[in-house]
């Protein structure tokens, strides 16, 4: 065979990934990868209770890590958020505590519609969720809304809720003329967990929801694409009689 006859089967074997090129560039992204070559997730800490502390009280927070890289999620990705969001987390043997300010320019802008317990509505909101297993599918998330309507389900298959879950737990929340607050305490005897005297790592995300600019931020950025349960990091401290730990299903 001629050396020009081989040039040309050449191309013509090529031919179908040569036209299919443009399209497999144009596929969207995956996430940014870090240096190791995992997917890069933001990373905070919580700080052990040293102290008495009492929902809808003024506790001693300056021990907590203020976690405040927050991401708006919609309606633009990617951005900052409107307004700043600073979230504290605490823990003991029996619960976790979480803290937030929702800071806003106009409180008159602050959405406070009361629904019944569970029920979705035009409200603003903060909410926790844990991913139990660290595995993206399996969960738990904890709302309250600024009118102090506690939200609560278990999160399953990655973006599957049962609602009918319902969890005892605390919170209280506070209006004033930089914001409103959220107090959260969630007890370890509401969810199911395996036992460990070892510090942990949890895998959370923190997210705020304002119905004035129809607007979510997150700790860690929930994308439609590459949507998880909770994909941020929280850190816990060393505390030897602090036995945490979770199963991906609650009874």
């Amino acid at each position: 065979m001629s050396v020009s006859r081989l040039v040309f089967w050449e191309m013509f074997r090529w031919l179908p990934f040569i036209i299919a090129l443009p399209f497999v560039l144009a596929w969207p992204a995956a996430p940014a990868l870090g240096q190791s070559g995992t997917v890069s997730v933001p990373t905070a800490s919580a700080s052990l209770r040293r102290g008495p502390i009492h929902i809808d009280d003024e506790p001693d927070w300056r021990t907590a890590t203020p976690i405040t890289a927050f991401v708006q999620g919609e309606p633009v990705e990617g951005v900052p958020p409107q307004e700043r969001t600073d979230v504290r987390v605490l823990y003991d043997a029996g619960a976790p505590y979480v803290a937030a300010v929702m800071h806003e320019s106009d409180p008159r802008r602050i959405g406070r519609q009361l629904v019944r317990r569970d029920d979705r509505g035009q409200y603003d909101h903060f909410e926790v969720s844990i991913d139990p297993d660290r595995d993206g599918r399996t969960g738990y998330r904890f709302r309250v809304g600024a009118s102090g309507v506690q939200r609560d389900v278990y999160l399953y298959d990655d973006v599957r809720e049962d609602q009918a879950w319902d969890a005892v737990w605390e919170s209280a929340v506070s209006i004033d003329s930089t914001g409103w607050s959220v107090e959260m305490r969630i007890p370890l005897s509401q969810i199911r967990y395996v036992a460990s005297d070892a510090p942990q790592v949890w895998d959370v995300n923190f997210a705020r929801h304002r119905v004035a600019d129809d607007e979510t931020a997150y700790f860690a950025l929930q994308r439609t694409a590459h949507r998880h349960v909770a994909n941020g990091h929280l850190r816990r401290l060393s505390n030897p009689t602090l036995r945490i730990g979770y199963r991906s299903q609650p009874s």
